[in-house]
Order: structure tokens, then C-alpha cells, then sequence
């Protein structure tokens, strides 16, 4: 009788288990947050590498105004680092993108970018 006992009470606790997966689960996941695009400051310099980081580091500067978690070009959506050579032998470098960051509880109204868009609104 005590092995019966222990049946029912083994298919009781099989069928809380089962109720208790059949409950609906929040589903939550990381969404990146974009501002609309902005360009640093043009940045000259001979040293094509020099003028890069000159370039990034005005694009950096410009994107803080949201905040620290949109200086991340790394993130950025549609990022492009123009760079062209004058005819004085001097690289002309400007940085370009959307300013983002990683937020895990997206917020309220927030339309997300998909791949191939250029973010611009109509």
C-alpha cells in the first residue's frame, strides 16, 4: 500500500510540474536603441591612421550627447568612416552612424532598425 501511496503522490507532483510549465513566461531580450544619424567633424591630418582617429574621436564626442552608452561606434547602425586624399597629400576623414546602445527592457514606442535600413524616417 505504501508503494501505491507513493505513485499517486509521484503522478501529483508530475502533474503540478506540468501546470507549472504551461504557464506563460515573459519573454525578454537585448535591443539595440538608435538615434538618428550624425556625422563628427571632418579630420585632416597626413597620417591616414591619425586622421581616422581624429574623425572617430569627434563622432565619439557628438554621440556622448545622448549619454554614455551611445559612444560606442562599434555599435553604431549604418557606421562608415569616410576617408579621401587631397590633392595637398593630407587624408580627409569623417565618421557617420546611427548612435547606439544595448538596452535589455526596451523602451516603450521604440520602432527597431532591421538589417538593410538606413533609418531614416519617410
Amino acid at each position: 500500500m505504501a508503494n501505491l501511496a507513493s505513485s499517486s503522490q509521484r503522478l501529483a507532483l508530475i502533474v503540478a510540474a506540468c501546470a507549472a510549465c504551461a504557464l506563460p513566461i515573459e519573454a525578454r531580450a537585448a535591443m539595440a536603441l538608435c538615434e538618428p544619424s550624425l556625422a563628427g567633424e571632418t579630420s585632416e591630418d597626413r597620417d591616414e591612421l591619425q586622421a581616422k582617429k581624429g574623425a572617430l574621436a569627434s563622432w565619439v564626442a557628438r554621440a556622448g550627447r545622448y549619454g554614455e552608452p551611445y559612444t560606442r561606434w562599434g555599435i553604431a547602425w549604418n557606421r562608415r568612416l569616410d576617408c579621401t586624399r587631397t590633392d595637398g597629400g593630407l587624408y580627409r576623414c569623417t565618421a557617420i552612424g546611427h548612435p547606439c546602445t544595448i538596452r535589455q527592457m526596451p523602451e516603450e514606442k521604440v520602432t527597431p532598425l532591421r538589417r538593410g535600413t538606413s533609418g531614416a524616417t519617410p
